[in-house]
């Protein structure tokens, strides 16, 4: 019985862990790669020529020229 418990919370620990990463991948990450984008995006605006980076709906960044 000791062995199965300890069994379950290993699962249970892994199961908690891919759902963080998860979580992660889908939310938190797609958000941070276009906040990080937005930042280059204003880095350059300054010294760019005419070209403009916008976010699709999608997340899925674009050059528009």
């Amino acid at each position: 019985m000791y062995i199965f418990m300890k069994m379950c919370t290993v699962m249970w620990k892994n199961l908690i862990t891919y759902t963080l990463l998860c979580v992660y991948f889908n939310y938190i990450f797609p958000i941070l790669v276009r906040n990080a984008f937005l930042w280059l995006f204003r880095q350059n605006v300054q010294k760019s020529d005419g070209c403009i980076i916008f976010i699709n709906s999608d997340n899925s960044p674009g050059p528009i020229f």
